[in-house]
């Protein structure tokens, strides 16, 4: 949520021009790297500041970043190792040389076996700040219009496996009013799938608008982990 503080007309214009004018020579930055354990690809925050720097020292506007609130707790994964969870409500404020500013607050998630969850949810934030700030594109095609499944022969599913719990529904998405998932959240939920949340995943599913191939690779995690379990 972007808020602006209370300046005059002429400290307000610079800021604004500043970050139209920084979004008009981005470029887009591709989904080239890919998350080993659940095979998703995702724009890094490397990716971010290679792009990002120069743009922001030609334009002259720079950031500061506040921790308006944190969370911290252990959980157990698959392999009954501790992770620390982390999850942190950062305002990020964008300066131009005249003292005007714009502020967003972002949340980042992340979890660690050691002592990087905290860094590691500051630049999650910081990479979901810049690329809504900046509407960073990707070279990806967004349109399930481009994608399209190759079906093979129906095989035979054993018993306990027959209904998995995965989610569908019936509602019509032109007047379907919840926020559409995004790309962190999704991340948050394959995580809590692997460490033995599926349920709360399942319920959390219900209160969003989920791309296809989201959905699937949700569905398909939820059915994996009922296997494990069974």
């Amino acid at each position: 949520m972007a808020t602006t503080k209370e300046v005059t007309k002429q400290e307000r214009a610079l800021i604004f021009e500043k970050i139209p004018a920084i979004m008009a020579e981005v470029s887009a930055i591709e989904k080239s790297r890919k998350n080993p354990q659940q095979g998703y690809s995702f724009r890094g925050i490397d990716d971010m500041y290679n792009e990002l720097h120069g743009l922001f020292a030609k334009h002259k506007v720079f950031f500061t970043s506040k921790v308006i609130h944190a969370e911290r707790e252990e959980r157990l994964n698959k392999a009954g190792n501790v992770m620390v969870y982390t999850f942190m409500d950062i305002e990020f404020t964008f300066f131009a040389e005249d003292g005007s500013s714009i502020s967003s607050i972002m949340r980042g998630e992340a979890m660690d076996t050691g002592d990087k969850a905290s860094s590691k949810a500051a630049s999650s934030a910081l990479k979901y700040a810049l690329m809504q700030m900046f509407m960073i594109p990707t070279t990806e095609e967004k349109d399930i219009e481009y994608q399209s499944h190759q079906l093979g022969a129906a095989k035979p599913v054993e018993a306990k496996v027959s209904e998995p719990k995965t989610l569908t529904t019936s509602i019509n998405v032109e007047s379907d009013q919840r926020p559409w998932l995004n790309e962190a959240q999704f991340q948050a939920m394959m995580e809590a799938i692997q460490s033995g949340k599926g349920g709360m995943v399942l319920a959390k599913m219900e209160n969003y608008k989920i791309r296809r191939d989201y959905r699937e690779r949700l569905n398909e995690a939820l059915v994996v982990h009922d296997r494990e379990l069974a």
